[in-house]
């Protein structure tokens, strides 16, 4: 509407499933609320984020091309793969994948939504712990 940049981001903790079964589900439970956190931290005050499902957060980062989204998903990457998450005595790291859109003129948010999607299932299958782009963007 103000002709400004809006990158839309899909992330997911990688192998989720695998903390649950090892550590079980309040410790799955301590994960996601240290990574919301962590998130939330990291994130500029104009930003936007918000647990979507399982294991996934969505956020949204105004006045933010897509280059300048995939360089802060990085660095949000690398943050949350160093970070000590500590439990019932037991130290443990977790990493993330992501995936990232923007917002073109005209798009709706479904169509930015499921570009971030393909984006983030690209990054999974890829080998996960990394941030990847639509591909109808450069970056």
């Amino acid at each position: 509407r103000y002709d400004k940049h809006l990158s839309l981001v899909m992330s997911d903790l990688d192998n989720f499933k695998k903390i649950n079964d090892t550590y079980g589900h309040t410790c799955g439970d301590y994960v996601l609320q240290q990574i919301a956190d962590c998130i939330s931290k990291q994130l500029r005050e104009t930003d936007f984020v918000a647990r979507f499902g399982g294991e996934e957060f969505v956020m949204l980062l105004p006045e933010t091309n897509i280059k300048e989204a995939v360089i802060a998903m990085n660095k949000l990457r690398a943050y949350i793969q160093q970070l000590p998450l500590q439990f019932n005595g037991k130290t443990f790291n977790v990493n993330m994948s992501f995936g990232v859109a923007t917002f073109e003129a005209k798009d709706d948010y479904n169509l930015v939504f499921n570009r971030a999607d393909t984006a983030l299932y690209r990054a999974k299958s890829r080998g996960r712990n990394q941030v990847c782009a639509e591909l109808k963007k450069s970056v």
